[in-house]
């Protein structure tokens, strides 16, 4: 008896070469994805870094907005109020306050 030997026919090669296609489509569509989220995730460092900084910079500014000598200064010079004198300030209670001795 011989054995018999397989041969495979035109079907199984174009069946062969259409997964070996899909297998190469995927890997090349993955690697492209790969890629594109790389540089979503580098613009979205870059936007972090720079909001950080951003957010610094404000804090720094608020904190020199608020200082009290900065909100005297406003009060004095643009809205010329000034410092009351004890004898112009009344408690709730409605007591004046005098001059000390």
């Amino acid at each position: 008896m011989n054995p018999k030997t397989y041969t495979p026919g035109p079907g199984a090669w174009i069946c062969l070469l259409s997964i070996s296609f899909i297998i190469l489509f995927g890997a090349t569509w993955i690697r492209t994805q790969c890629t594109s989220l790389n540089f979503s995730i580098s613009q979205i460092r870059e936007e972090k870094a720079r909001l950080v900084t951003q957010n610094r910079n404000l804090e720094i500014e608020q904190a020199r907005l608020r200082s009290p000598e900065r909100i005297r200064n406003l009060a004095e010079n643009r809205l010329g109020l000034s410092i009351p004198k004890p004898e112009n300030i009344i408690d709730l209670s409605g007591t004046v306050h005098e001059k000390g001795p």
